[in-house]
């Protein structure tokens, strides 16, 4: 808690969280109409089409929940069960189980939150307090929205240079030290970047002193 989530949230950009609720209740009818079907013996499931009939209402309601959330706090979305429980009058286990049905979609990231307990002894004791959350868009789910709500293509121009920045991103990340790396990751100051970073730096000398000895030989 307090640690990666810069690197895990991203705020949504405008009307992200509209399509996302669109296509996750189209998705919703085209579920009750695959099961149905199925019940009839009229078709038979696929892979992906099993995985879409596991959403139910109270995922499509938890979904709901998180989005507004996300475009509420920029993105920042890490609410308890207890919560999201109370803010959609759903039962604890109900919201667990949307929760597992809403990750195995794709339609949310989620990472575990936790924080130190204090304890009498030197060994380090952590609690979970919640679950960081990202909501996204699956093309199991994309697919159900209408042509006018989709993301317009990229220009080629724009692909281009996401291509060129990442590869540049690379090769900088690749010629600088571990502790620099640190520094990258970690925007704050935190005793558990403070121990990546005397880490890395241990591994930055070790490395120039295996860098600086000749190799020995192999007979």
């Amino acid at each position: 808690m307090g640690t990666f989530e810069h690197t895990f949230w991203v705020p949504p950009e405008k009307g992200e969280t509209d399509r996302i609720m669109h296509a996750t209740r189209k998705a919703l009818d085209a579920a009750r109409g695959l099961r149905r079907r199925a019940r009839m013996g009229e078709i038979a499931l696929t892979a992906s089409e099993r995985l879409l009939t596991s959403l139910t209402a109270a995922a499509v309601r938890v979904m709901q929940e998180i989005l507004d959330l996300a475009r509420l706090n920029s993105g920042r979305v890490y609410p308890t069960y207890d919560r999201i429980a109370e803010k959609t009058h759903l039962g604890r286990r109900t919201v667990s189980r949307a929760i597992s049905v809403l990750e195995s979609l794709g339609l949310i990231q989620k990472q575990r939150r936790f924080t130190m307990v204090p304890a009498d002894d030197d060994a380090k004791r952590y609690r979970q307090t919640s679950n960081a959350y990202r909501p996204t868009l699956p093309q199991i789910v994309s697919r159900y929205l209408p042509k006018f709500l989709r993301a317009t293509p990229a220009p080629a121009d724009a692909t281009f240079r996401a291509e060129e920045d990442a590869r540049m991103t690379e090769e900088m990340l690749a010629s600088t030290s571990c502790e620099q790396r640190v520094d990258y990751l970690f925007e704050n100051a935190s005793p558990m970047a403070e121990a990546f970073r005397r880490m890395g730096a241990l591994v930055d000398s070790r490395e120039c002193q295996i860098g600086s000895e000749p190799l020995p030989q192999i007979i």
